[in-house]
């Protein structure tokens, strides 16, 4: 099971070595003192990953990859520069504190919970199931193998963005952490980072120091659902509304998919940057501007890919229009900016693309407006009504005290701008805009989630939360009690979704398997004895399946440190290059299997078409008394303990 000090010893070697990066670098982009430090763990992140994956895709992964691009980045930053600001206002120590402990909620999500009934795991874990990723790349390296399929045992390869796994990855061999907690270390950095971000931005927009207060009050709140469904009742609600989604708050985001947090970090930065070089064109700026756009990408290509280029272009556009000269030389900056964080991210992307489109049979985007009204509602009120309800009703409901009354302050921040501040929220209004428009008519094909809808918003919600926070600030001060009392007010109607994510994360999901999965880390630590680090495991998929919400590989996937044959369907519709047909068929044949229902056919197609040299058989399969396995010449028994395990390896 992952162990709290060892994540927690992880967790302070990310904010060491990627806070101590960033603020080397940041401090020389011409960045305001105040942006400085708030800027840098995600920064350093970016750009040390990015570095690091460029040197371990040629040299080879190991601690000399990890560090050395720190080692050079640092003394690169220690050169002499004018670009270094004077010291201004800036977070208080107060502040980094709480978003520490606030980023420990996200991050909670991915422990275990141990209990004297057995280990609970809260609902998030099942999108963590890409710890497997974490494991795959501290064994071979990169580019990763497939830990969930190959064919004939092959390594394989994967259609995932995983440069988050990859800086997790880096901790895990920093530290010696396991890829579980390498990934609970890294969600609470990606927690820590992303709200930190948000914090530094409200506070650059308007100075007070308990503007950060705010972003922390508006950051804990959720969605309106669960007041709604206790005024209305949950019947009638399910009727008029969509059921919830992934297309949630920044606390929803960090727990369940922390790499999409990432990146829209990585985008607001990116947005950030391009505001500096608007207003002076210079080399430093420019290449920072690379790093992040690559690393965005790299991280998530629905928000570092899809809405970058949304947003990237709307930005300049608008920029361009405002700048009153060096309008080549910013053109210019950004084009090289884009073009480098294009080189460092072709191989990849180009790899990813392709294998998603094999995956899927069909090109991974497409349009389709974001539905919002329920089956309640006729269907043709809907069609008309559906388009004007995802900014009137949607937005509303999931960040209440976020999304108008941030665009109401920004648009009135816009109004009273001059200058470099002008040109600061006019990108800022760009970018929420574009992530908004992008989340209201992009839908990704990939799967059975709108994943691109749900996530492409995330850099607008930053950018609306940081303006939220800092209206109410300034409405504070500036005598305007109305304006605070709307947001607080929906603020507090947000709480107990909020409260609600909280202590799911914190108490974990019961359901019956929760003794056996006790017994879960005996039995995989048996199986690695048996297993070379490059061979495949043949397991059943649906093993521990009502430990999550939707049945998952979840114990192969936190404690096998094995690739395994065929992981099930979920995850090879996330990792594998199969189409949906391949997909359903191998479900069912190690269904078939693993049920105890499989003939001579399917264990030899196991052996020689899927490359298992190695079988693990436990209790609750089918297949424990009418083992398919003991009576084949294909493979030998070579551990077994009564009631616990068998495991076979191939002859």
């Amino acid at each position: 099971m992952a162990s709290v000090a060892s994540v927690c010893l992880s967790a302070l070697v990310a904010v060491a070595m990627w806070t101590g990066v960033g603020w080397a670098i940041g401090r020389r982009l011409g960045l305001p003192a105040v942006l400085v430090l708030p800027v840098a763990p995600t920064l350093g992140w970016a750009v040390q990953t990015v570095a690091s994956l460029t040197a371990a895709s040629v040299f080879g992964l190991d601690g000399w990859t990890v560090l050395l691009p720190v080692v050079a980045l640092l003394l690169l930053a220690a050169l002499p520069s004018r670009r270094i600001p004077a010291r201004q206002k800036v977070l208080g120590a107060w502040t980094y504190l709480a978003v520490a402990v606030l980023a420990a909620v996200p991050a909670a999500a991915i422990l275990p919970k141990v209990t004297a009934e057995g280990v609970f795991l809260a609902a998030p874990i099942f999108d963590h199931a890409m710890i497997a990723l974490v494991d795959e790349i501290v064994r071979d390296g990169v580019p990763p193998g497939n830990p969930v399929f190959g064919q004939g045992g092959t390594a394989g390869a994967v259609a995932y963005p995983y440069l988050w796994h990859f800086g997790a990855a880096q901790l895990a061999l920093l530290t010696g952490a396991s890829g579980w907690e390498a990934d609970a270390a890294a969600t609470w950095f990606t927690a820590f980072a992303s709200l930190l971000l948000i914090c530094g931005l409200a506070r650059h927009l308007y100075g007070a120091w308990w503007t950060s207060l705010f972003v922390l009050i508006l950051s804990v709140g959720g969605s309106l659902r669960p007041v709604i469904g206790l005024l209305i009742g949950a019947p009638q609600m399910a009727a008029w509304l969509e059921p919830p989604t992934g297309f949630a708050s920044w606390a929803f985001q960090a727990s369940w998919s922390p790499h999409n947090v990432q990146s829209a970090a990585c985008v607001l930065i990116a947005v950030l940057l391009m505001v500096r070089l608007a207003v002076r064109p210079a080399l430093g700026p420019s290449l920072g501007l690379a790093f992040v756009l690559a690393a965005g990408a790299e991280s998530s290509l629905w928000i570092g890919g899809v809405g970058a280029v949304l947003s990237g272009t709307i930005v300049a556009a608008l920029l361009i229009a405002r700048m009153d000269g060096r309008r080549l030389g910013f053109v210019l900056a950004c084009g090289g900016a884009a073009l480098c964080a294009a080189a460092l991210a072709s191989p990849f992307l180009s790899d990813f693309v392709h294998r998603a489109g094999v995956a899927r049979d069909a090109f991974p985007i497409g349009l389709h407006l974001f539905p919002v009204l329920g089956p309640g509602v006729p269907d043709t009120v809907r069609r008309v009504l559906d388009p004007p309800a995802y900014w009137l009703i949607q937005l509303v409901l999931e960040f209440p005290a976020i999304a108008l009354p941030g665009g109401y302050f920004l648009i009135r921040m816009l109004r009273r701008a001059r200058g470099e501040r002008a040109l600061l929220l006019t990108a800022l209004a760009g970018l929420a805009g574009a992530s908004l428009f992008g989340g209201w008519v992009l839908a990704s094909t990939a799967g059975q989630n709108n994943d691109l809808g749900w996530r492409i918003v995330l850099p607008g919600i930053f950018v609306l939360t940081a303006c939220s926070a800092a209206g109410v600030a300034r409405a504070l001060t500036r005598g305007g009690p109305a304006p605070v009392a709307v947001v607080l007010v929906l603020a507090m109607f947000a709480l107990p979704a909020g409260t609600q994510l909280a202590a799911s994360n914190l108490t974990g999901r019961a359901n019956p398997q929760a003794f056996a999965f006790t017994q879960a880390p005996e039995v995989w630590a048996a199986v690695r004895a048996h297993t070379p680090v490059d061979a495949r495991v043949a397991s059943n998929p649906r093993a521990f399946a009502e430990m999550t919400p939707w049945p998952i590989n979840i114990s192969w996937a936190l404690m096998a440190d094995r690739r395994s044959c065929f992981a099930g369907i979920e995850m090879a519709r996330a990792l594998a290059p199969l189409s949906p047909v391949r997909r359903t068929e191998l479900s069912a044949q190690f269904d078939r299997v693993f049920s105890g229902e499989g003939g001579p056919a399917d264990i030899s197609e196991l052996r020689f078409l899927y490359g298992c040299r190695v079988v693990v058989v436990t209790p609750a399969d089918g297949a424990w008394t009418r083992d398919p396995f003991r009576a084949s010449l294909l493979y030998r028994l070579v551990d077994e303990r009564a009631d616990a395990w068998r495991i076979y390896q191939a002859r």
